[in-house]
């Protein structure tokens, strides 16, 4: 929880431990470093870069923020060895968190989990301040939604869906998605409504996590408004609802169908 478990210096503490593990993959390393929407997420992104420098770790941090997967495809396409996400997910608004992505950009294994772990706390957290840090280049900004994008449309015909005059309804549930989807889809004849895309570090008052009743209003609307599809996004845009024509909340299963 913000202001509990999860304070500036624990989050110190722990990326102090994963440059640590970070020099053991290569000598001078470079870490993606991204956040979310929630409160003080891009505050702790910013102490994450810190505490890397003070290690001498490079860091591109996003500049703004995006989703979990945004930071995956940043160190996939920049073959970067890890990369670092500030988000807690779909949990409430009161927490926070921190996720590791390894090379490959998914989560981090057992082994990297552990390594980090054995390094909690082992010496005095060493840090230079962000300023300094930018000028001795050692933290850059980068926007990482154009990579981000360029991927999805390397494996999705994006060009097919646009043609069709179809209605897609998404809610953003005030994350990292904001308009993302929006982006992908304009420039057709398909037409891309977004709710809740404005950042909110309070959700709204509810969990920012699509499951079925979380989204009565999107599946109302989607049945109301004859849309073919109701798209909802977590609060780092990793997780996905997805409400069928009628307003019909599809399961994981019904979708890997789908898309098989």
């Amino acid at each position: 929880m913000i202001a509990e478990e999860f304070t500036a210096d624990n989050v110190r503490l722990v990326a102090q431990a994963i440059a640590g593990h970070a020099r053991g993959l290569a000598r001078r390393p470079v870490l993606a470093v991204g956040y979310d929407t929630r409160f003080l997420s891009d505050y702790f992104a910013r102490a994450v870069c810190e505490v890397l420098a003070g290690n001498g770790c490079r860091s591109v941090l996003s500049d703004r923020a995006v989703p979990t997967c945004a930071v995956s495809r940043a160190v996939v396409a920049k073959r970067l060895p890890l990369g670092v996400m500030i988000t807690a997910s779909h949990n409430p608004a009161l927490y926070n968190g921190i996720k590791v992505k390894e090379a490959y950009g998914g989560s981090a294994t057992t082994e990297t989990v552990a390594s980090i772990e054995r390094r909690l706390g082992r010496g005095p957290v060493r840090r230079v301040p962000f300023d300094e840090a930018v000028r001795a280049g050692l933290i850059r900004t980068a926007g990482f939604m154009p990579a981000f994008l360029k991927g999805i449309a390397s494996f999705i015909d994006l060009a097919a869906i646009r043609r069709r005059p179809v209605r897609v309804l998404v809610d953003s549930m005030h994350g990292a998605g904001g308009r993302v989807i929006e982006r992908l889809l304009a420039g057709g004849r398909c037409r891309v409504e977004t709710r809740r895309a404005e950042p909110d570090p309070l959700f709204g008052g509810e969990a920012p996590e699509p499951i079925p009743s979380h989204l009565l209003a999107l599946s109302r609307a989607v049945r109301d408004r004859r849309a073919a599809v109701g798209l909802a996004t977590d609060r780092d845009a990793d997780r996905l609802g997805i409400i069928g024509p009628g307003g019909m909340w599809l399961n994981p299963g019904q979708v890997l169908c789908v898309l098989l």
